[in-house]
């Protein structure tokens, strides 16, 4: 597991823990299971983690900068490929 994934959970569980009935034991297995989960997220079926994909066939670059351009932003869920994502993430 790595820190960066730890350091996600230890957000995670901290925003989602501020209750008087958490004990120490509780917190400890929320934290592994969160950093547990962001792992298995990042890691696709085939093997390689979400960051280290290639482009696909669909148009969507496989780094966020990549979808930055000069008049248009593209979607890294769907390559739809637009000035504003706003409008599209909310349909």
């Amino acid at each position: 597991m790595s820190k960066q994934f730890v350091r996600l959970a230890a957000d995670i569980v901290s925003v989602n823990s501020t209750g008087k009935g958490c004990t120490s034991e509780r917190l400890a297995h929320m934290l592994k299971a969160v950093a547990d989960t962001l792992e298995d997220l990042a890691i696709e079926p085939g093997g390689m983690a979400a960051a280290e994909r290639p482009s696909s066939e669909a148009g969507i670059p496989a780094d966020w900068k990549a979808s930055i351009g000069k008049d248009t932003i593209t979607c890294l869920i769907c390559g739809y490929s637009g000035k504003l994502l706003t409008p599209h993430l909310k349909s």
